[in-house]
């Protein structure tokens, strides 16, 4: 399949979403845009109301690497499957969507984190992977069922370095 057929094959939110974290990436990366516009903190939403950042929190992933890569893999996985899960019913799709936002959003500001991409995408796939439980999934070669996906993925990412507090908001 070519990229622009499987581009165009993607559902909605997911392409968009994708497309969101891919060129605020890229933006980064070429110093058009500043991450400190980006994330998310009490100081700049309240007293500056600078409201944008309730939104762009949830789609800079940093800037383009591997890590991006991954997660936009990530992304196509857990929030594409949920979305085509959600295929018949869009508002409970919107409501799963601000529920998960909303509700990670105090714990990335409590926590300073900065950003809830990580934990938004990770919930996304948490979702998916607890309604479709029995299906399995390759993993580097290793066939995982869907229920246990997420937890597999939480010891990946711990083992490679990475902070798991980013992602265990998603849990």
């Amino acid at each position: 399949m070519d990229p622009s057929s499987w581009y165009n094959s993607l559902p909605v939110f997911t392409k968009y979403y994708m497309t969101s974290a891919f060129v605020t990436a890229v933006c980064s990366n070429f110093k058009v845009i500043s991450p400190m516009y980006l994330f998310v903190t009490g100081e700049y939403i309240f007293k500056h109301l600078q409201l944008w950042r309730l939104a762009t929190n949830y789609i800079f992933f940093g800037g383009f690497g591997f890590g991006l890569i991954y997660m936009l893999m990530l992304i196509n996985r857990g929030v594409g499957q949920l979305e085509k899960y959600f295929e018949k019913k869009p508002a409970d799709f919107v409501m799963c969507l601000l529920f998960n936002a909303l509700a990670i959003l105090p714990f990335v500001m409590f926590f300073q984190l900065g950003f809830g991409s990580f934990s938004f995408a990770f919930a996304m796939l948490y979702v998916y992977c607890k309604k479709e439980p029995l299906s399995v999934v390759n993993f580097w070669g290793f066939a995982i069922k869907n229920g246990n996906f997420p937890f597999v993925l939480l010891v990946f990412f711990m083992l490679i370095g990475d902070d798991a507090q980013k992602y265990l908001l998603g849990l």
